[in-house]
């Protein structure tokens, strides 16, 4: 023989149906209204924030494990402070030949005023 009961629990029905004597049971549970959720980024959930009971607007429900993307941004700045340091060390070795042109031709100067 076969029953269903339905029982309201804050705002999440919970429907079940007895399989058989020996008290086993089937169950769903459902939210009285279904909501689609998007996210603007993907990944794990390291912490679930969700009650029993109702969810207020505003609510935060999950905490994404962020490592993944800690360590891109660390990788980035890492990139990018090399990227910085490469460009001055090349602008400082531009600058450092200039001087030693500047250096050749004064002392080329030097030798041709002593020796006329």
């Amino acid at each position: 023989m076969r029953t269903s009961n339905r029982i309201v629990i804050g705002s999440v029905a919970l429907l079940w149906v007895t399989a058989s004597a020996m008290g086993q049971f089937d169950a769903t549970a459902r939210a009285p209204q279904d909501v689609m959720l998007a996210f603007t980024v993907s990944g794990r959930i390291a912490v679930l924030r969700v009650p029993l009971g109702v969810v207020q607007l505003g609510q935060v429900l999950a905490e994404l494990d962020d490592t993944e993307q800690r360590a891109r941004v660390a990788l980035r700045r890492l990139a990018a402070d090399i990227d910085v340091a490469l460009r001055l060390a090349t602008q400082r070795l531009a600058q450092a030949e200039i001087e030693d042109r500047r250096t050749d031709r004064k002392g080329a100067r030097s030798h041709e005023a002593m020796a006329a």
